[in-house]
This record gives structure tokens, C-alpha cells and sequence, in this order.
């Protein structure tokens, strides 16, 4: 019996929640932990680990190899790297609270470019939904929003990074007829090299009060003990499956429903955390949580209705 596309995309949204999740806990490790403060070559680290596994399971016949030509393969690279770069640069230098508005912003940025280059417009419903689901995380996630001039810039370039990356995404797949596993595969030496040629930014994304280091002194500082080479390894493991996953659930869904996916994680973590861990729950995240809940309901009543097939992209 053929598989229904609504298991393929709850199969796909699992999978992205998951990765996504992992990551962000074992970046943010790697990088307050351990002091490792060099969120390029992290990514490097990432992309080497992501092409040897999907080389490996090419290998292992678990899918066909296909060529994207230059063009196709050079322009994702590029915003491969622009959204993994800029990401782990706004996790890096930002508050908890800063990174989480820029999460919020990157929906309503996805909305606002399908339109202006693509005239790709979405039903008034479905705006409110948005409008309403953003506002509710903002209420229950966001608290410290100070932010200096690094950090601002870092959050921007996020912002455009996330989009240019999740739509990009969408229409190479389309252009080339290729599945996830290729299209990421035939982009990943050129966003490697890409992103080895900038590492040397590193060195200016430093936060205020640190003093810089290098690669090379950090190697030979305490903090390069074999935890936190395997944490580093494991963070490497888990940005293979957040590529693979966004690859997968873009090419199934679209670039706007990607993004309230990855608000119904938020919910789930806030609220687990109150009803397992005991955390405080305030009135002002009560009420945001139902207004993100609200939304989710919302978008997903229209989905249902089949009266759009957008999507919104978070990670």
C-alpha cells in the first residue's frame, strides 16, 4: 500500500524537530563549554562530516548520486553557507532571547520575499495565523533582547540567510527534479571549500570582554580534552541530520510550514519543562503559548483545507 504524503511530511517534521533540537544544545556546548569560539569552522567540521555520510550511503546504494551542473551547485553552496554561517554567528554572539526573535522574524521574511520576487502571495488567514503564532512565541520565549552592534548585524544576516536558504532550497529541487539526498550531496564540496576560505572571519566574531584565540591555541589549550572533541564530532553527526532533515522536509512541504513546525518544538520544550522539570511558568508565557498554539491550529485548519501550500522554515 503506497505511502499517504501526510506521513511523508509528519515523518519529515519528526525527523527536522529532532536534528534541530540536538543541535542547537550541542552547539551552543561546544561553544560556552568548551570555548570553542569559531562558529566557521564548526560548520566546516559539519559539512566534512555531512558529505562522507552521504558519500557513504551513495556507496551503500541507498540513493543515486546526480549531477546540478555549476550554477545549481555553486548558488546552493553559497546560501548553504550563508544560512549555517550566520546562524551559529547569531548563537554565538546573542542573548538566548535575540536568537529566538530572529527565529520568529525568519517566517514572516519568507512570506514577505516568495512575494516580492515571485509575486507568491498566501490567503488572509494564513497571515493571521502567522502574525498570531509569531506573536505568541515572542511572548513566551523572548526576554533579554539587548544586543550590540556584532550581534545585531549577526541576527540581520540570519534573517537573510534562513530565507535565501529555505527558498532556494524549494525551487533547485523543482528546477533539477532531484531528491534531498542529492541536491545536498552535489552542493556540499563547494559549501566546504566556501567555508574554509572564510574561517579567518572567526577571528572577528568575538563577543565583548573575550580575548581571541585561534584554532591552533585553542588546540593546545586545556580545552581541547577528548570530551570536547567528541562533543565537537557528535555536533558534526547532528548538522548532517539538520541538513538532510531541511533538505527532505522543504522538498515535501515548502518553505513556510517548515517554519511552524519548528514552533510546535518550542511549545513542547516549554511545556515539558513545566510539567516534568517543575520550571516557572509566568502568565505572560501561559498566554503566549496558547496564542502560538492558536496559530499552529489555525495554519494547519487551512492546510487541511487545502486552501494553501506554503511553508515556514526555523532553525
Amino acid at each position: 500500500m503506497a505511502r499517504r504524503p501526510g506521513g511523508k511530511v509528519v515523518a519529515a517534521a519528526a525527523f527536522n524537530v529532532a536534528s534541530t533540537s540536538a543541535i542547537v544544545v550541542l552547539n551552543k556546548h561546544v561553544f560556552s563549554t568548551f570555548a570553542f569560539r569559531f562558529p566557521i569552522l564548526l560548520v566546516c567540521v559539519h559539512m566534512a562530516i555531512t558529505w562522507a555520510g552521504m558519500r557513504g550511503a551513495a556507496a551503500l546504494g541507498r540513493f543515486e548520486l546526480k549531477p546540478v551542473g555549476f550554477r545549481g551547485a555553486l548558488l546552493l553552496a553559497v546560501v548553504f553557507n550563508g544560512y549555517n554561517l550566520s546562524s551559529l554567528a547569531n548563537l554565538r554572539l546573542n542573548s538566548v532571547g535575540i536568537y529566538q526573535l530572529t527565529k520568529i522574524l525568519i517566517a514572516p521574511a519568507v512570506m514577505v520575499t516568495e512575494f516580492a520576487l515571485f509575486r507568491k502571495s498566501t490567503s488572509a488567514t494564513v497571515k493571521a495565523a502567522v502574525a498570531i503564532m509569531c506573536a505568541g512565541v515572542a511572548a513566551a520565549t523572548v526576554t533579554d533582547v539587548q544586543v550590540h552592534g556584532a550581534g545585531l548585524v549577526a541576527s540581520g544576516a540570519a534573517i537573510a540567510g534562513a530565507t535565501a536558504y529555505q527558498i532556494s532550497i524549494a525551487r533547485l529541487q523543482k528546477h533539477f527534479h532531484a531528491s534531498s539526498n542529492q541536491l545536498l550531496t552535489a552542493c556540499i564540496p563547494a559549501a566546504l571549500l566556501i567555508g574554509l576560505l572564510m574561517t579567518p572571519v572567526d577571528s572577528l566574531l568575538t563577543a565583548e570582554g573575550e580575548a581571541a584565540l585561534t584554532p591552533l591555541q585553542w588546540w593546545r589549550s586545556e580545552h581541547a580534552t577528548p570530551q570536547a572533541l567528541l562533543v565537537i564530532a557528535l555536533s558534526g553527526v547532528a548538522g548532517l541530520m539538520v541538513s538532510l532533515s531541511t533538505f527532505l522536509f522543504i522538498g515535501v512541504a515548502g518553505p513556510l510550514t517548515y517554519n511552524v513546525v519548528g514552533h510546535i518544538k518550542t511549545v513542547a520544550v516549554l511545556t515539558s519543562g513545566w510539567l516534568i522539570f517543575g520550571d516557572y511558568m509566568s502568565v505572560k508565557k501561559v498566554l503566549g503559548l496558547l496564542l502560538t498554539i492558536l496559530g499552529i491550529v489555525l495554519y494547519s485548519v487551512v492546510k487541511m483545507r487545502g486552501n494553501t501550500r506554503y511553508v515556514i522554515t526555523n532553525i
